[in-house]
């Protein structure tokens, strides 16, 4: 169990696809970094995603928006509101 835990976490051997471990390469672990590396939002095909026209940022943009959202906001921020406060 151990070994096959390091070859998913750590190893990149084994990776998941709806829920059912399968090797990495057919994993959405892979499909993501493949998009990611590319600059292409990953679309999962499980969920029928539509394409959403939101272009991909750049680095600075980013950084630029995520310190516009940090001197805006009072208090603490969640990571799961800074998707949406960065799109709006």
């Amino acid at each position: 169990c151990h070994i096959v835990q390091l070859a998913a976490s750590q190893k990149k051997i084994l990776g998941y696809t709806e829920g059912n471990m399968v090797p990495y390469s057919h994993s959405e672990g892979s499909v993501k970094e493949h998009c990611a590396a590319w600059q292409q939002p990953f679309l999962n095909p499980v969920k029928k995603q539509e394409r959403l026209s939101y272009p991909v940022a750049t680095w600075e943009e980013t950084r630029t928006c995520l310190s516009a959202i940090l001197c805006e906001e009072v208090g603490i921020i969640t990571v799961s509101s800074v998707k949406r406060l960065f799109r709006s």
